[in-house]
This record gives structure tokens, C-alpha cells and sequence, in this order.
């Protein structure tokens, strides 16, 4: 296997799981062009998508028409698997939207905290900054931790954990481990 025999697989792969293109680009090194181009000769576009979900439903709706039991019976339990990953899918989302905001609270409780020990001794408490200033940081932010193996959300509150192993990304790495 070549050096771009295995870009193109990684490439690929990352299109699958729906990483972002730019991304994409920043861990194989080819170009949007490249990848776009790929994308188009895997089948992996949203017109490709949007194809292959019409003939879905197509099959759906013909298979609860059709004159035999074994169809309509496939068809029945296509339906019924598809309405429950709808409900899960509903459901986690629900869950990591609460994760985000108990996050965010946990940010803000211990800031106020920290004003509170510095209230309570007169002695002032620097406050970290742990919120991302801008749209963009929490991108840059988001992008970071995918290259470097971390799960993360394409929307919300970034977890604690991310944004302190972005914000001591630049340690030696016997730091890092005794950590």
C-alpha cells in the first residue's frame, strides 16, 4: 500500500463519519479539491444521499403495499426500527443539550466560588477564562481535539475535560501524564 493509498482510505473513512472537510484536510494533507473529488467517486456527496434515501423510502412504501406477508412483515419492523433510532437519536441529544448545560453551570459555579474564597480572605483569586470567547475558538477547539482522538459535539458547550486538554495542549508530555 502506497503513502496516498492510505490518505485516500483515511480520507475516506473520516467521510463516512461525517468529519468536516476542513478537517479532513488538516489530518491527510490533500486538498478540498482531492477530497471532494473522492466523496463524488465513493458515492459519498449529498446528492449520493439524498439518492439513496429516496430509494429507501421508495422500498418502504412498497414493501407495505406489497401483496405478500413477508414483505409488509419486513416492511412493518423497517418502520418501527427507523421511528425507534428517531427516539434514541432524540433522546441523546436531549441528554448531551442537559450534559452541556450541567457543564456550563459546574464553569459558573466555580468561578463564584472562587469569588467567594477571595470575599471571604480579602486575598483577590485570579479567575480563569473556561469559555471559549467566539464561535471560532470553539471550532478551533472542536477541531483540535478530533485530531488529537477526543469524542466532541458538533454544537453546544465544550466539556471541561476538552477544554483543559486544550489548555495544556502545549505541556511536555511527562506533564501531561502526571496529570
Amino acid at each position: 500500500m502506497t503513502t496516498t493509498d492510505a490518505y485516500t482510505l483515511a480520507a475516506t473513512e473520516l467521510l463516512k463519519a461525517g468529519t468536516p472537510v476542513a478537517d479532513i484536510a488538516a489530518q491527510t494533507g490533500m486538498s478540498h479539491g482531492e477530497i471532494a473529488a473522492l466523496a463524488e467517486t465513493e458515492g459519498l456527496t449529498a446528492t449520493h444521499a439524498r439518492q439513496t434515501m429516496k430509494e429507501l423510502i421508495e422500498a418502504l412504501a412498497w414493501g407495505e403495499k406489497h401483496d405478500t406477508k413477508k414483505a409488509q412483515n419486513l416492511a412493518a419492523r423497517a418502520r418501527t426500527a427507523l421511528t425507534e433510532l428517531v427516539q434514541l437519536r432524540k433522546s441523546e441529544a436531549l441528554v448531551a443539550q442537559a450534559e452541556a448545560e450541567v457543564d456550563e453551570l459546574k464553569q459558573q459555579l466555580a468561578q463564584a466560588e472562587q469569588k467567594l474564597r477571595a470575599a471571604k480572605t480579602g486575598k483577590p483569586v485570579a479567575v480563569a477564562a473556561t469559555t471559549p470567547d467566539s464561535k471560532g475558538d470553539r471550532e478551533k477547539i472542536r477541531a483540535w481535539a478530533r485530531r488529537n482522538g477526543y469524542e466532541v459535539a458538533d454544537r453546544g458547550a465544550l466539556s471541561q475535560k476538552i477544554m483543559d486538554a486544550y489548555a495544556n495542549r502545549d505541556q511536555v508530555p511527562e506533564l501531561r501524564a502526571a496529570g
